[in-house]
């Protein structure tokens, strides 16, 4: 059934007769390549190039400290110029919200979903995890909030 997949996808790029036998018996014949084509073509998903460990985890470190700076350099700048704390928590709020939601439109690159739809989906996520923390510190006894 898998290969008959395979078939379907290759004649909808044009092939035919003897040369797409061929080109579904060679892809099929190593179960790796196989997996990926199909996984290619059913889900739009490209694959993904294996990296170096060292640099994947600076690039995640450099991305945690680009994310965390959203909330908190509002209070690094805004508490010593003298801007009331309150303000300040309306700033960082509306630069995280900011920041989230151009961070999920900006993942349309990766995953080609619309921007708006990717923003959103971000900034839900975001606001998920605000919440769950807000809730666990109110359910932490002596801690106010």
């Amino acid at each position: 059934m898998e290969k008959e997949e395979l078939r379907l996808i290759y004649e909808r790029k044009g092939f035919q007769g003897d040369l797409l036998d061929q080109i579904v018996a060679k892809l099929s014949e190593n179960k790796e390549i196989w997996t990926q084509e199909m996984v290619i073509a059913e889900l739009g998903v490209a694959g993904v190039e294996e990296e170096n460990e060292f640099k994947s985890s600076l690039i995640i470190f450099f991305a945690f400290i680009a994310g965390a700076a959203f909330p908190t350099l509002p209070y690094l700048f805004c508490i010593p110029l003298g801007v009331a704390p309150q303000s300040t928590f309306y700033i960082a709020t509306g630069i995280t919200v900011f920041g989230l939601f151009t961070a999920g439109a900006l993942k349309k690159f990766v995953t080609g979903v619309n921007w708006f739809k990717s923003g959103l989906e971000m900034l839900s996520v975001g606001f998920f995890a605000y919440l769950s923390s807000y809730l666990i510190g109110l359910a932490i006894p002596g801690v106010s909030i």
